[in-house]
């Protein structure tokens, strides 16, 4: 299956390093910052298979024997992720429609943002949705903006290993009106 704690901590770094801002992952018991400053709240939404999911079969040269095929279910997945930003600055270069910005115009960037999806076995597909949002909180108005972007994953379980047969020796065939003598002896092998 897709590793979400490895996918967790790379998006939440790549937010935190691309805004400045602290990060904090929608309904998990975390405190929320009391600072006037900024803060992006992050969710995973809309996790979908893509087509029918495969069974593969590798063999294992290396494996212990009754255990060199190994069998695993893989499959391709999506999801939204979703970054909301909340600042209570005004200015143009620090409200949430900048941070939004910087992470929308960020996606595609080979070192700072490829090479961290690709390590976390994730890629960027598409923004799915961008909004500005009217709030108020704790009576002040605050600036906050939403950006949804699609990911692409893949999901890969294994099953237990089962054994492999290399050869079958000693293998007779005979004709059921007549057994004796056998039509052919010999080995078989099996790949």
């Amino acid at each position: 299956m897709a590793d979400w704690s490895v996918i967790r901590s790379a998006l939440e770094g790549w937010v935190e390093e691309r805004t400045g801002l602290p990060a904090y992952w929608a309904k998990r018991p975390r405190g929320w910052p009391s600072q006037d400053g900024g803060y992006a709240i992050l969710s995973i939404s809309a996790r979908q298979t893509v087509g029918n999911d495969m069974i593969n079969s590798t063999y294992n040269s290396g494996a212990d024997a009754g255990e060199e095929i190994e069998v695993a279910q893989e499959g391709s997945r999506t999801f939204v992720f979703g970054v909301q930003i909340r600042t209570f600055r005004q200015s143009d270069d620090v409200d949430a429609l900048h941070y939004t910005s910087i992470l929308r115009d960020s996606t595609s960037l080979p070192t700072l943002s490829t090479a961290l999806f690709e390590a976390a076995g994730i890629d960027f597909a598409s923004i799915v949705g961008e909004a500005d949002i009217d709030s108020r909180l704790d009576g002040r108005e605050v600036s906050v903006a939403q950006l949804d972007m699609l990911f692409n994953t893949t999901a890969s379980v294994s099953d237990t290993a089962t054994g492999y047969i290399n050869t079958i020796n000693d293998l007779e065939f005979f004709d059921v009106d007549n057994p004796s003598p056998p039509l052919w002896t010999g080995d078989i092998e099996v790949s």
